[in-house]
């Protein structure tokens, strides 16, 4: 931009333009004098501006030099969130899996509680079945015990009187 000059502004055209809309000449003067002013730019603030811009540029190729890295490290983050994704909906399938299984050993479980309960009503009813029995049993053996404890007396008793009647006899003959 160093060698760029601005064209130069023609007062007497512009003047003519403003005279043909209906400006006076005092109006058409001032004007063209506001306009003049403005038209004409400081060269060194232009080249202070232009440097500006350049630097300003500059900064902005390595911020999107940056960017463009961090948009690579996303990608490549992306890429991994993906795979880990892919895991999980894997894990989330066996986990599913499992449950399903569990679920199913948790019915065959309850269905074993179910036997085990009907088993368990089954043994209470044999039991109290052999506890009758055993006590009908208790009471034959005592009876038993009882007439056999009466015949043994009364055995007892004969064994005695015969005794009784063989010393009585001896003594009979000794006497």
């Amino acid at each position: 931009m160093g060698g760029m000059s601005s064209p130069a502004f023609d007062t007497l055209k512009a003047a003519k333009k403003l005279g043909a809309a209906g400006f006076d000449d005092a109006q058409a003067e001032a004007v063209i004098a506001t306009v003049a002013g403005s038209a004409s730019p400081d060269v060194g603030v232009l080249k202070a501006d232009v440097g500006t811009l350049q630097a300003d540029v500059e900064v902005l190729k390595a911020d999107v030099g940056v960017l463009k890295a961090d948009v690579g490290v996303l990608k490549a983050d992306v890429g991994v969130l993906k795979a880990d994704v892919g895991v999980l909906k894997a894990d989330v399938e066996v986990l599913k899996a499992d449950v399903g299984a569990l679920k199913a050993d948790v019915g065959v479980l309850k269905a074993d509680v179910g036997a085990l309960k009907a088993d368990v009503g089954v043994l209470k009813a044999d039991f109290g079945a052999l506890k009758a029995q055993f006590q009908a049993l208790e009471l034959r053996v005592a009876n038993k015990f009882e007439a056999l404890y009466k015949h043994l007396w009364f055995m007892g008793a004969g064994i005695v009187a015969a005794n009784a009647a063989v010393v009585t006899g001896l003594i009979k003959l000794l006497m």
